[in-house]
């Protein structure tokens, strides 16, 4: 099997992940979120789907966790190394 053969096996391959997911999650929203939760908080949950809102989601949570990392990560500046 050539290169090409293998690059269009795995790009169609993606393509059905992504399509599946996308539809699963889409009638999960449309399904059982938009009528329990209201369809302005199922707009709210479409839109962290889109990249602006994963990376938007993505920044906040590497924020919040900042103070836990903080804790957990010795601070070299202190050490006891001597003079």
């Amino acid at each position: 099997m050539t290169h090409a053969r293998h690059t269009l096996k795995a790009g169609a391959a993606y393509f059905a992940i992504v399509f599946a997911v996308g539809f699963a999650l889409g009638t999960v929203r449309t399904l059982f979120l938009a009528p329990r939760l209201g369809e302005q908080l199922a707009d709210y949950f479409r839109n962290l789907a889109t990249p602006h809102g994963l990376i938007g989601l993505t920044g906040q949570i590497v924020f919040a966790l900042i103070p836990l990392l903080r804790a957990r990560i010795p601070d070299v500046s202190k050490s006891s190394r001597g003079p």
